[in-house]
């Protein structure tokens, strides 16, 4: 498994995420993406998104989801 997190200064409202990424060179085969209320992600947190096939074909790949 390989984590990234992205945590912004303030409290943030997205109304939606787009990750775009090159299938030719991923290992992954999805993408999930949760929420925190508080930053701590020990347990609150809420899944926001699952991409699925993200290493399947070549070239770029953009996936979208309103949360």
């Amino acid at each position: 498994n390989a984590w990234v997190q992205i945590e912004f200064a303030t409290a943030t409202t997205l109304g939606n995420i787009t990750i775009t990424t090159n299938r030719s060179y991923t290992d992954a085969t999805n993408i999930k993406v949760f929420g925190s209320n508080t930053g701590n992600f020990s347990g609150e947190e809420i899944e926001v998104a699952d991409f699925s096939g993200v290493g399947t074909g070549s070239n770029l790949q953009s996936f979208s989801q309103n949360i």
